[in-house]
């Protein structure tokens, strides 16, 4: 989700369901919140959406190159079991 966009957060529960329609197996789901050096959507309402599904959340930003360590560590200590 990019949090520069305000959209990007109603479109969160669209991108869900087109997820779940698409694979039958109960697959892990993590909600990235990107650009989070440019926010206008807030923690507080993103990690709102997420909860509201079930799903971790993280935020990250390539441009000050924080959050996507944690995202990679968590993914993959979901996937080693």
């Amino acid at each position: 989700m990019n949090l520069s966009d305000a959209n990007s957060l109603e479109s969160v529960k669209k991108w869900i369901d087109e997820y779940d329609a698409a694979n039958s197996t109960n697959k892990s789901k993590v909600l990235i919140g990107t650009m989070s050096d440019k926010r206008v959507i807030t923690y507080e309402e993103a990690k709102l959406e997420a909860d509201a599904h079930g799903i971790p959340y993280f935020e990250t930003s390539s441009k000050e190159n924080t959050g996507i360590q944690e995202v990679f560590t968590y993914l993959a200590k979901k996937l080693s079991g």
